[in-house]
């Protein structure tokens, strides 16, 4: 994976040490931080490697919904930038406020990654109230002020629906449950 710099070049997300430990033969090449620091992936690989290779792009990153129009078709909601801060790994959804409309609530965040990366925990939750239709019969939704008493914290990975209780199953902690 790489990037595309200011200065028009390819750069590696990953750093030195990551790449020598999948490929040995790069040690030689980069002996030091120092002879890899400015290395793009032409400095990298050959040509003829990086022509072999497999290229795929990544068109959109956010979290969003996606709507059927019953007809083959889908229309794509980007949720709102709260939701947008850790990833998402577990979604419910239900009429969570008791006004007739189907809401969604979002968890996730990712604690086991490499030191150099950090954490992924700003995620709480988050409950998006459907506000309704817009005018192309599209639910709105939105973070309500106060996020409806939601706060759940660590890494969520299944959200559960059962009477008028959500339950939060987390990877190495306690179930928490709140009622609706």
């Amino acid at each position: 994976m790489g990037f595309t710099a200011t200065d028009g070049k390819v750069y590696p997300y990953n750093l030195r040490h990551n790449l020598i430990d999948q490929m040995k033969g790069l040690k030689k090449k980069f002996p030091d931080y120092n002879s890899f620091k400015n290395a793009d992936l032409n400095t990298i690989f050959s040509e003829e490697a990086l022509n072999l290779s497999t290229k795929a792009t990544a068109v959109e990153l956010k979290t969003s919904i996606y709507i059927n129009d019953g007809n083959g078709g889908f229309t794509s909601i980007p949720l709102p930038k709260q939701v947008q801060m850790s990833p998402i790994f577990a979604i419910e959804t239900g009429d969570f406020d008791l006004d007739g409309d189907i809401d969604i609530v979002l968890a996730g965040n990712l604690f086991r990654v490499k030191p150099e990366v950090g954490r992924y925990d700003a995620s709480f939750g988050t409950f998006l109230e459907n506000t309704g239709n817009d005018t192309i019969g599209t639910p709105i939704f939105k973070v309500t002020p106060g996020n409806k008493g939601l706060k759940v914290t660590g890494e969520v990975r299944s959200i559960q629906k059962t009477n008028n209780t959500l339950l939060f199953v987390r990877n190495s902690d306690a179930i928490l449950r709140y009622k609706f």
